[in-house]
């Protein structure tokens, strides 16, 4: 039965083959992907993907280095300001939209 926030929630181990094909056999996906400069043969790329047998595996041999890739291509530095506004008394939410 699907519950509330099913479609944003994190990934779970459970989930992780049915994404995996859902997302490597969209062909817009493979559209986009065969525009990225860094990777050169996007089938390749695929068959990399498809290679990792659970969740923790492929956040670690593929996502981990794409996002290192992606960073050092699109900025030189991070910065944090205005942690000196924060009240340490004080309770705070900090929301994020993003998926693990």
């Amino acid at each position: 039965m699907k519950q509330a926030y099913d479609d944003i929630r994190c990934y779970q181990e459970c989930d992780y083959q049915n994404a995996q094909s859902q997302l490597w056999n969209d062909p817009e996906f493979l559209h986009l992907l065969r525009k990225i400069p860094f990777i050169p043969n996007a089938d390749a790329y695929r068959q990399l993907a498809l290679s990792f047998p659970t969740l923790e595996s492929f956040q670690k041999g593929f996502v981990r280095p794409l996002l290192k890739e992606v960073c050092q291509m699109s900025h030189s530095q991070i910065t944090c300001s205005g942690l000196e506004n924060i009240d340490k008394s004080k309770a705070y939410l900090f929301i994020s939209n993003h998926r693990d």
